[in-house]
């Protein structure tokens, strides 16, 4: 099993793969910090990997997501290449 990490930064064009200096991967859309939907779907167009429905505020350099224990809250400690650590869902700002 690997890890990918994309950033939703809304610096692709669209059309062409963006990866920046430091061989980040980022997209052509962007998420509003006040939360809204996003999910992972297969090449099929339409089977769902993961989805996150309604996330909460976010906050700078905080990410959201399934915690190694399978809870969805916020990740404070980031780990590139691996699993999430657990997650916390007291994250006030």
């Amino acid at each position: 099993m690997g890890y990918l990490i994309i950033f939703a930064s809304g610096n692709a064009d669209g059309v062409n793969e963006y990866i920046d200096s430091k061989g980040h991967i980022r997209t052509s859309f962007k998420l509003s910090v006040d939360g809204e939907n996003i999910a992972l779907i297969d090449t099929d167009g339409t089977t769902v990997i993961s989805a996150h429905w309604d996330f909460p505020l976010q906050g700078s350099d905080v990410s959201y997501g399934k915690g190694s224990n399978g809870i969805n809250g916020f990740m404070i400690t980031s780990t590139p290449g691996a699993a999430n650590g657990i997650e916390t869902t007291n994250l006030e700002y």
